[in-house]
């Protein structure tokens, strides 16, 4: 400071050097604390797009999520053993399934195709009586590896995992085909396939050579994989003849067709397509859908009424779920079901949450009333 003064040929030249040289530093330190302002920013909105959100539900992967050590980083053989159990018992609906996993299954690792771990705020106790907040380990296991592994020992899928029917109809746009059409989509949407209804018309048929076409059809079906291939045409007299496509069907056909009014031949060509996709409920009793009710009692907040609902909707076979009243702390929930009245209450002492729920059967209204007192602290 001295040296500028010094050279300055006048004081009030060296004070507007000086006050120019004040207001340098002050906008040159605030520019430095603008920039770091928007780096720290910049990093913060980086963290939080990398940051992971919850799990969502993913295309052909079964889920199951489970309380484990917030020591643990990778699942153990103990965690992954008990996930694929829970897996088995949800998606067969039986209890029996679980045993699969202790005959059968010497990796488990095999099986599972992603995980992840995520933050909770659960206070647990370990061997040595300290405390500690629980991590969830979310394992996604591949849906073709749990259901040919239930296959191999005799159990069928059981819920609302299903392949896609995909229908090639051979012949042109007419009354039948309409009617066909709605009937389809009626037996699908019972059971829960995803269908498509694809057209082959005279156009296509007269351009493939004899024997071809089925074959045909089949390489065009290889963009929906894992689809039940069905080809269907009617006849003059509007009976409805079909074939299930696979790899051995190319070179000898076998037309399939059922007597009687279209809505039987419908009816009785979706249930042994039902057979064909592998998918088992109980027997085959797979086409009607029985109306339910479940009545829940001592549900006293919103957060009973959110853990209810979270739990129920989660459960395989069970769709359809309206709310027909919430009244003095009952709540009643109107349902649909491939399943009886004994295999609902089957399948809810199936998960682990009903620790928090008791059957009042003695109080049942009717065969198809399902009572339960909610016990649950969840909330308060």
């Amino acid at each position: 400071m001295r040296s500028i003064l010094t050279g300055c040929g006048s004081g009030g030249y060296c004070m507007l050097q000086f006050s120019v040289l004040k207001m340098s530093l002050v906008h040159l330190f605030s520019m430095q604390n603008l920039l770091c302002f928007i780096v720290a920013q910049l990093i913060v909105l980086g963290f939080l797009i990398s940051t992971p959100l919850r799990a969502e539900l993913v295309e052909n992967l079964y889920q199951t999520e489970l309380l484990v050590s917030d020591r643990l980083t990778h699942p153990d053989d103990i965690s992954l053993r008990f996930g694929l159990k829970r897996i088995l018992v949800k998606v067969s609906g039986t209890t029996e399934a679980s045993q699969i996993v202790d005959e059968f299954v010497f990796d488990p690792d095999l099986y599972m195709s992603k995980f992840h771990f995520e933050s909770t705020y659960q206070v647990r106790t370990d061997a040595q009586g300290n405390d500690y907040l629980a991590q969830r380990l979310v394992l996604l296991f591949e849906q073709a590896s749990i259901d040919k592994l239930l296959n191999s020992s005799d159990f069928f899928p059981l819920g609302k995992y299903r392949p896609r029917l995909l229908v090639w109809v051979l012949g042109d746009e007419n009354k039948a085909l309409l009617s066909f059409r709605q009937g389809l989509q009626q037996h699908a949407a019972q059971v829960a396939f995803p269908v498509t209804l694809l057209m082959a018309n005279q156009v296509f048929i007269k351009q493939q050579t004899k024997g071809r076409l089925i074959e045909k059809i089949s390489e065009r079906s290889k963009s929906y994989p894992k689809a039940l291939v069905i080809v269907v045409f009617f006849d003059e007299n509007e009976i409805m003849h079909w074939t299930v496509v696979d790899e051995a069907s190319h070179e000898r056909v076998k037309w399939a067709f059922s007597k009687g009014g279209f809505a039987s031949q419908l009816t009785k060509a979706f249930d042994a397509w039902f057979d064909s996709s592998g998918i088992k409920i109980d027997g085959k009793r797979a086409l009607t859908k029985n109306s339910h009710q479940i009545i829940v009692t001592r549900v006293k907040n919103m957060a009973d009424y959110a853990a209810i609902m979270e739990y129920v909707r989660s459960l395989p076979s069970i769709d359809l779920i309206t709310v027909a009243s919430l009244d003095n702390q009952t709540l009643t929930l109107a349902l649909q079901s491939p399943l009886d009245s004994a295999e609902v209450s089957r399948l809810l002492s199936l998960d682990r949450r009903m620790l928090y729920m008791r059957p009042l059967q003695k109080e049942a209204e009717s065969e198809a009333t399902l009572r339960w007192r909610w016990f649950g602290t969840r909330g308060r």
